[in-house]
């Protein structure tokens, strides 16, 4: 029989002893589920699993961790900041399977350790968690205006492709990936119309936000053969709070004007009535 299963009751009541709170064991096949009273900023009870291999018990987080995470940062950017997570790691003498984080753990064949290896990844794992997620908070309010400017827009283009329905959003990956906020498509055609916004509640965000658009009018201004095909605009928010206070907009502002792209502020793109406006031309 394997020793998780066979020594269950025994090991949940020491740790239940020690700790004198734990709310709650599962057995999930070989492995037990501890659910503790800590509770994560994410307001979720961290679970630990305990396991048995031939080295001994396991404590992982059961990959809690990672999954949390890639929720909070989309796309793997919490992994360019790996150095932060191995601080904790190293602090509180937790390991990882692979270079990915897949699974944080600890190892031990003495269970009179297992209660303070509980401990250690309960606190490792809201350690870590807390620390980027107060992290996308400020950076959630810190993008707000932002967000929601791109959300005005967005209605007001999928309004319009409601009337004009030979228009629709596009997919298409490789703008996305550049960054584009916006790519229209008209059918029967192989005309792309691309958007970029620029607002901001910082003088910061702002500038990056044009310089963000700058850069990506050259990518498609530098490919000869695909520029003959695109149309490329840039809505600007005039209510921006960052705007009047961010510095080098008017370096930035040269640089993009150089691939002349169609200039709109929100109310001009508003009063568009014709989506074909926005293809009327390839600068």
């Amino acid at each position: 029989m394997n020793k998780i299963i066979e020594m269950s009751e025994n090991i949940f009541s020491q740790i239940r002893s020690d700790f004198d709170s734990l709310w709650e064991v599962k057995m999930r096949g070989n492995t037990l589920e501890i659910v503790t009273p800590y509770t994560s900023v994410t307001n979720e009870f961290v679970s630990v699993y305990l396991t048995h291999r031939d080295n001994g018990f396991v404590i992982s987080d059961g990959g809690w961790v990672t999954k949390h995470l890639q929720e909070i940062l989309l796309n793997d950017e919490w992994k360019g900041r790996g150095r932060y997570i191995d601080a904790y790691a190293k602090y509180y003498h937790v390991k990882t399977t692979d270079k990915n984080y897949t699974y944080f753990y600890k190892i031990t064949d003495n269970i009179s350790l297992l209660s303070a290896y509980v401990y250690d990844m309960v606190f490792f794992s809201n350690a870590v968690i807390n620390m980027f997620y107060s992290e996308y908070m400020l950076l959630l309010q810190e993008t707000m205006p932002e967000r929601l400017f791109a959300s005005k827009v967005k209605d007001i283009l999928i309004a319009k492709i409601k009337q004009q329905k030979e228009f629709s959003i596009s997919t298409n990956k490789t703008y996305k990936d550049v960054g584009f906020n916006a790519i229209l498509k008209k059918q029967q055609s192989n005309h792309l119309w691309l958007g970029m916004y620029i607002t901001g509640s910082t003088a910061d965000r702002y500038r990056t936000t044009m310089f963000k658009a700058a850069t990506g009018f050259g990518f498609v201004r530098d490919n000869e053969a695909l520029s003959r095909f695109i149309h490329i605009s840039a809505v600007i928010d005039e209510n921006a709070t960052g705007k009047d206070s961010a510095k080098g907009i008017k370096e930035i502002q040269r640089y993009m004007n150089k691939f002349k792209p169609q200039i709109y502020n929100f109310d001009e793109f508003k009063a568009i009535d014709n989506l074909n406006q926005l293809f009327s031309k390839v600068s």
